[in-house]
């Protein structure tokens, strides 16, 4: 018989099986005389099996049966009320014409009505020293033109910019120069802005909120290239990612249309999103939303089910953020600013009436703590959020005007979706994609 190898003898250990042994005909000294040996070293009479004791045993196991039984139908009555409560929530959903009932066969049907996966851009295809040398000019005007787009804002305040901010201070010394620089070309412009001293400030990157990357890539046009800053390492929820789809402007475009119709057609989920997780009802109510994001993907021409997939999940994270971050805080400083206004009541005043009158349940705790304690902070936020509120300004316009406020005063991380806002806003600027209007 051949012996086992080292791998099956390892096997045979750690499932528990033992090997089979070769048998001894001489019997075990220790078998033939246990009793006299054991009385010979400790000199005590053998101990004798007490009758209570196997009663005692008996009774410990069935009561360890009871237990395991008692647990099993516990579980199984935690089961039974989950699968109710499952049950009803999604009952309620449909009478209430909230989403879709979606099977998943049809669910199947609507993900082979999905393009399939764009083209991927070859990034080993590097350009020649002329298309290089070409690409590096233009990298210069857009930061030029950019910088022209920045003042134009600010005069026009639609955009807060220190003085002594870099970019403004660029774009004041790029404006005190004799020659116009835009309409120079090729080595002309970039000798030009040397001899200025001005060429270095133009290609620092930290001065810009954007960079022209991938200029050793051939298959990118410059759309493609343009790459929004991830300040603090943070600013973009997963920026390594977004940074190389490499998703063509009409994908991003179309994008842009099925993120906010899927915010107006998911808007059912708010009251859902920040329930226990894993559980079997957010498990439900996750697969409708997810069923419905794939149905409205197919209305779409260039939607993939990964694109869809992932809006999907980011407008998840988004509705989080709004209810934990947002939602309800513009009606509270909305209130304030109306009894401050009319009721000439002071911060604090008001704060306390808004708190008693229970309307906004999600800041009632953040209310009960700023009066208990500090209100100072909360009405440091209120001050800069109805700073921009002129008498003229109608109701309903101030609180728009108070919610905008917040969400800009409050930085959260952004998606792809903010990303392809930004850079599409870059790319308008510096003329890399004609001006149209985001529908």
């Amino acid at each position: 018989m051949e012996k086992p190898g080292k791998g099956e003898s390892r096997r045979s250990a750690l499932s528990g099986d033992k090997m089979p042994q070769k048998e001894s005909t001489k019997p075990s000294r220790q078998l033939r005389h246990a009793s006299g040996t054991q009385r010979a070293r400790s000199g005590r009479k053998p101990r004798r099996t007490s009758s209570s004791n196997h009663g005692n045993t008996t009774t410990a196991k069935d009561n360890k049966k009871e237990s395991t039984a008692n647990v099993s139908v516990s579980r199984a009555e935690e089961m039974r009320r989950n699968v109710q409560e499952v049950e009803l929530a999604i009952q309620q959903l449909n009478e209430l014409g909230l989403g879709y009932d979606i099977s998943y066969e049809e669910f199947e049907g609507y993900l082979q009505l999905l393009p399939c996966g764009h083209p991927r851009i070859d990034t080993s295809l590097q350009p020649d020293y002329e298309q290089l040398n070409e690409l590096q000019i233009r990298d210069i005007l857009y930061r030029i033109k950019y910088c022209k787009f920045i003042r134009q804002r600010r005069k026009n305040n639609e955009m807060n910019l220190e003085d002594d901010h870099p970019l403004y201070l660029l774009e004041e010394k790029l404006e005190c120069l004799e020659e116009d620089v835009t309409k120079m070309e090729g080595d002309q412009l970039l000798e030009y802005l040397h001899k200025e001293g001005l060429l270095r400030q133009i290609e620092n990157n930290d001065i810009f909120d954007w960079s022209f990357l991938y200029l050793t890539v051939a298959g990118l046009d410059d759309c493609q290239r343009l790459v929004p800053q991830n300040y603090g390492g943070y600013e973009y929820d997963d920026w390594d990612t977004y940074r190389e789809y490499f998703h063509s402007y009409e994908i991003e475009l179309e994008y842009l249309r099925y993120w906010k119709e899927l915010l107006k057609e998911l808007k059912w989920m708010e009251d859902y999103v920040l329930m226990e997780r894993p559980s079997l009802k957010w498990g439900k109510i996750c697969t409708r939303g997810c069923y419905q994001a794939i149905k409205i993907a197919s209305h779409f021409s260039v939607i993939t089910e990964s694109l869809a997939r992932g809006a999907y999940y980011d407008c998840i994270d988004a509705m989080c953020l709004d209810i934990i971050w947002y939602k309800e805080l513009d009606g509270v400083y909305f209130e304030i600013w109306q009894r401050i206004t009319k009721l000439k009541e002071s911060f604090k005043e008001a704060l306390n009436q808004v708190y008693k009158s229970e309307k906004f349940p999600l800041r009632h705790h953040v209310m009960k703590d700023a009066l208990d304690n500090d209100c100072s902070e909360m009405e440091k936020e209120f001050c800069t959020c109805t700073a921009s509120i002129t008498p003229e300004v109608t109701e309903d316009k101030g609180r728009e005007l108070i919610a905008y406020a917040i969400r800009n005063q409050r930085g959260r991380p952004k998606f792809y979706a903010q990303y392809i806002e930004k850079k599409i806003e870059v790319a308008k600027a510096v003329g890399v994609i004609p001006t149209v209007v985001i529908c």
